[in-house]
């Protein structure tokens, strides 16, 4: 007989299995069920339930179904026409030409030659939410811009926004990103 201990953990990892199933986690990036991607630039893959499994068939010569899409450094590629099909964002959303985002970090997506070429343009970052329009340019924010937006010194760098330095109520100077101190009251604090 379990214990309410082991009963309890039991149950806990039954009820957050869910979440997790038909994921598969790869170099920093969790693909879904059915996703396919050139992993470590040679290897075509795809996640099938939680394995990535080496995937031999898509793009032969002979054969291949609509469903092929290959998925490379943030660019689709049709392997029927073997020809570029546009860039994929952060929300999974496929786009020709045009704005989008990874992260904070502001990106044009351009294919050129019908297809046959395209290019991922850094275009700075974009100050807005997940619900925003990428395209809408009060949005978007220079490279090396930099900002104060309440108790924080904001920057747009080379991966979209990020901590540059905090202001705290009793110091006259900021403090650098990464910086660490206790308060009197024992409290750890990072700016970060």
């Amino acid at each position: 007989m379990l214990s309410a201990l082991s009963s309890f953990t039991l149950a806990v990892i039954w009820l957050f299995l869910p979440y997790g199933r038909g994921q598969c986690y790869d170099n920093e990036v969790y693909h879904a069920a059915g996703d396919k991607w050139i992993r470590n630039g040679n290897f075509l893959v795809i996640c099938d339930v939680d394995k990535i499994k080496v995937n031999v068939n898509v793009c032969s010569e002979h054969f291949a179904d609509t469903n092929d899409d290959l998925y490379k450094d943030r660019f689709v590629i049709c392997c029927i026409s073997r020809r570029f099909k546009g860039c994929i964002d952060d929300n999974g959303d496929l786009l020709k030409d045009g704005f989008f985002t990874i992260g904070t970090a502001l990106k044009y997506c351009n294919i050129r030659r019908g297809g046959m070429s395209g290019r991922i343009e850094p275009r700075g970052c974009f100050n807005g939410t997940r619900m925003d329009d990428p395209s809408d340019e009060t949005l978007h924010v220079k490279k090396y811009a930099t900002w104060r937006q309440g108790d924080k010194e904001l920057r747009c760098g080379d991966n979209g926004i990020h901590v540059l330095k905090c202001y705290l109520k009793d110091k006259t100077s900021p403090v650098a990103e990464g910086t660490g101190w206790i308060d009197e009251k024992g409290v750890v604090h990072v700016c970060k």
